[in-house]
């Protein structure tokens, strides 16, 4: 029986569109691309996941290596936090939950800079509980973290139902015991909610 339903952050509850953030951050950088590769597919990005280096730490290391787009290297890292916009369904889905008497948590892979994340408060104000992963050591799809979730919070795996944009951090918590489901928007999700006995389907409104 599902108690509690778990939420990613990123892609979930607020956007994670990285080339977007870039373009919005530099909109007159010729080099965009090449920033998204050097910046969101380094190894510093994984590392400041794991809390093995800060955001800014990162930043700077990535910065040291940019030569002339060093610059441009730091305004994206000091400024992306501020460019992540509420996915606004996620927060009420979270919200009819807890009126259902349903658990409600986030489970993220961040850095130290998801606090920073100023978009995700509404749902920071919902959850019973939140797990980033730089505070742990562990990242998603390694099952420890998911097992960690559940030690962390006192739940059953098979009472936890977890929800990820990402393909790959959906089979992670499968194999920890968790029920999974594949974000796909809030409107997919509350129609698997209702499936599942979670929600009741929504009201029309009366004029």
């Amino acid at each position: 029986m599902i108690k509690n339903v778990v939420f990613d952050m990123g892609g979930v509850i607020a956007e994670w569109k990285p080339r977007e953030i870039i373009a919005r951050l530099l909109p007159q950088s010729e080099r965009r691309e090449w920033l998204y590769e050097h910046i969101m597919l380094s190894p510093e990005w994984g590392m400041m996941d794991k809390g093995e280096i800060t955001n800014e730490q990162a930043a700077e290391r990535l910065a040291a290596s940019a030569g002339e787009l060093a610059g441009e290297v730091l305004r994206v890292m000091r400024g992306w936090p501020a460019q992540m916009p509420l996915i606004e369904g996620t927060p009420k889905l979270m919200r009819r939950l807890k009126g259902r008497g349903l658990g409600v948590y986030i489970l993220s892979n961040a850095s130290d800079a998801f606090w920073q994340i100023g978009s995700v408060k509404p749902a920071l104000a919902l959850a019973d509980g939140v797990l980033v992963s730089c505070e742990t050591g562990l990242s998603k799809p390694d099952v420890r973290i998911y097992e960690l979730f559940c030690e962390r919070f006192s739940l059953k795996a098979e009472e936890c139902l977890f929800t990820d944009d990402m393909a790959q951090n959906i089979e992670g918590a499968k194999k920890a015991g968790m029920r999974a489901l594949l974000f796909e928007g809030p409107s997919a999700l509350e129609k698997e909610l209702i499936t599942l006995g979670l929600l009741q389907p929504s009201q029309p409104k009366a004029f």
